[in-house]
């Protein structure tokens, strides 16, 4: 009987720590996606997450012609430029930059939904960390959300997402 269950605490053992090795090799908390125009920009806003990143260098590149690919009607901030947008499936994240410090965010964030609801878009729920990032949820003729987080010195990263 001893030898049984000892063959059989292998088995599982190794059935477990096999499994464990499938689940992390196939996992990835990494989203596939394209990035249209800006990849430079990818790593910046992927990596753009705190106040210490307010000593970093703001990037140059802005693509105003990303504006075009927003759905009509779509407002945005007048001051907001487009660095990027991210397709995952028919997810877009149109990734741009305003003026602002780490203090602005939650402000900037608000301006945001304004516009939206000034279009008939409803707001459906928000979050906030202070001085880290503060989003927002909107639904619709479109669904989405605005998220709000430190980009560089004296600049923000404001994303719209768009779900269609």
């Amino acid at each position: 009987m001893g030898i049984r269950f000892t063959v059989t605490s292998i088995f599982a053992a190794t059935l477990l720590g096999l499994l464990g090795s499938v689940l992390v090799a196939c996992g990835s908390d990494k989203a596939q996606s394209s990035s249209t125009p800006g990849g430079d920009v990818a790593s910046i806003s992927e990596a753009a997450s705190s106040e210490a990143d307010t000593d970093r260098p703001c990037p140059s590149t802005v693509h105003p012609e990303l504006k075009q690919q927003l759905p009509t009607g779509f407002p945005v901030l007048s001051d907001w430029m487009p660095i990027e947008l991210v397709t995952q499936g028919k997810t877009q994240a149109f990734r741009g930059q305003v003026a602002g410090s780490p203090a602005d965010i939650p402000a900037v964030r608000d301006r945001a939904v304004t516009q939206l609801i000034g279009v008939g878009l409803r707001k459906t729920g928000s979050d906030e960390e202070a001085g880290f990032e503060a989003d927002a949820d909107f639904s619709g003729k479109v669904n989405g959300a605005v998220n709000v987080r430190v980009l560089c010195k004296s600049r923000l990263i404001l994303t719209y997402t768009i779900e269609h």
